[in-house]
């Protein structure tokens, strides 16, 4: 009980699988507050402490605490999609140069590219062979990200890791998560290189 009562920071990296969970939901409800409110500055500062991490959040080893995790994960896709962060990061019609490079003018653009493509890579590695609940959230958090046009970023690791992963489940799992991601957002947001696999 006492390990629930640490700032978020301490329970996100906790040894404890509840702890972890406790904190994945109060970052969630955080980043909904803070979007509510429409505050700049916090939402950089959100941005700039736990991006980087949220990764690590889709890839814990506990189930209930991954589910948490993925939660999380969609709370930062739809920070990307608000538009405080479409003023400050790049939008992925430009090409993937332009955009790391407009990125490092960016106070925080550059944290979410990067998160998307990490997330992106743990949804793979992680999550495509899990339980329906955590598999059924992956799909969510990917789809959000497109909606907020991280395209390009989220969807890389599922054509270039996911199809080519050497267990059947994943490719399969990975397969239908393209699918479905076409049938919701049709090819005009993608680019070539997203559908040649």
């Amino acid at each position: 009980q006492e390990a629930m009562k640490r700032s978020i920071s301490d329970q996100v990296q906790h040894k404890h699988w509840k702890v972890r969970e406790n904190g994945y939901t109060q970052l969630s409800s955080q980043f909904a507050q803070t979007l509510q409110i429409s505050d700049e500055n916090a939402v950089r500062e959100l941005v700039g402490k736990y991006a980087s991490l949220i990764p690590k959040f889709v890839r814990d080893a506990n189930a209930a605490a991954q589910l948490a995790g993925l939660q999380c994960a969609l709370s930062l896709a739809n920070m990307a999609g608000n538009d405080i962060i479409q003023r400050e990061t790049i939008r992925t019609h430009t090409s993937r140069e332009n955009a790391v490079e407009m990125s490092s003018l960016l106070p925080y653009g550059s944290e979410l590219i990067k998160a998307a493509q990490e997330i992106g890579a743990a949804i793979v590695d992680k999550v495509l062979n899990a339980r329906p609940a955590n598999k059924q959230k992956g799909t969510e958090v990917v789809h959000e990200f497109v909606f907020s046009e991280c395209v390009d970023m989220i969807l890389e690791p599922v054509y270039a890791q996911g199809l080519a992963s050497k267990q059947p489940k994943v490719v399969e799992a990975a397969a239908t998560l393209l699918r479905d991601t076409i049938v919701q957002f049709g090819t005009q947001p993608f680019k070539p290189n997203c559908l040649k696999a």
